[in-house]
């Protein structure tokens, strides 16, 4: 089965993704470096299996070599505008930037395939594919990488897929689109290891700033509002078509039309109408 690679664990230091990484950033030419994560659901849950757990130790511990050092408050989001327009940008050389939720969230859309803005889309795109030799380091995280948006695959260096969220294992794999097959950009996916990593305890600041941020955004508070506007909340930014998806699925994540109609400032009528496709 893919997502169980037969190999004993190997400590990250240990392991090719960071031998990999250390060539391509650390040293040698210029380059930049993309991580994508997600979870196994049938091996994790899809909440609290330790993605964002994974993502901040490796920034933390591994990848984020720049002077200041990763700080969850300036080089870890939970929106994709905030990583196109301001993250990637304001960060120094070596730095590790963690992109969390990238499937979308109350707030926002983020890169899922199905529900993503274009605008941020392509930005986040073209921020990936344009910056290539600022020797930073992207992680990115998602529930299930289905969610992403395919043109990410071919600036994905690596794919950890969470197996164990006890013990703390992940599979690594390579991210390999097929470039010769015009029709159907098929993307191959060979197992290269399994690593072990060290979970960041809840008391670290990072993390206590992750968290944070993460249950903002599933409060639908927008971190990034376009044109600096302090006041702007997440519902005067998101386009009606987009609003109505954002209120579908959490609806559909069991949220209450009354506490989706307090989010949005709609009536519980007008909810109605949007769930039931009648808006």
């Amino acid at each position: 089965m893919k997502s169980q690679l037969r190999s004993k664990p190997k400590p990250l230091q240990q392991s090719q993704l960071y031998h990999e990484w250390y060539g391509r950033v650390a040293t040698g030419n210029p380059n930049d470096y993309v991580i994508a994560i997600s979870a196994h659901p049938g091996y994790t849950g899809v909440s609290g299996s330790g993605k964002t757990t994974l993502a901040g130790g490796l920034a933390k511990n591994y990848f984020d070599w720049s002077p200041r050092g990763f700080d969850g408050e300036d080089k870890y989001t939970v929106d994709a505008g905030t990583l196109a327009y301001d993250l990637y940008s304001d960060s120094d050389e070596l730095s590790c930037l963690v992109a969390d939720e990238m499937q979308g969230t109350a707030a926002n859309t983020n890169l899922n395939s199905k529900r993503s803005q274009k605008t941020e889309n392509l930005a986040v795109y073209s921020t990936i594919a344009g910056n290539r030799k600022g020797r930073k380091t992207l992680i990115l995280v998602f529930q299930t990488l289905d969610k992403a948006m395919k043109d990410m695959f071919d600036f994905v260096d690596a794919w950890l897929l969470i197996v164990d969220d006890v013990e703390y294992r992940a599979n690594h794999y390579k991210v390999l689109p097929e470039p010769f097959n015009f029709e159907s950009n098929k993307t191959k996916t060979p197992g290269v290891e399994t690593l072990t990593w060290d979970a960041l305890p809840k008391d670290d600041p990072d993390y206590q700033a992750m968290e944070r941020k993460k249950d903002q955004a599933n409060n639908a508070v927008r971190e990034y509002r376009p044109g600096g506007d302090e006041d702007e909340t997440a519902v005067q930014t998101v386009p009606k078509p987009v609003r109505n998806e954002l209120i579908k699925d959490a609806y559909e994540r069991g949220v209450s039309q009354k506490d989706l109609g307090r989010v949005w400032d709609l009536t519980q009528q007008s909810i109605s109408n949007i769930v039931n496709d009648d808006d």
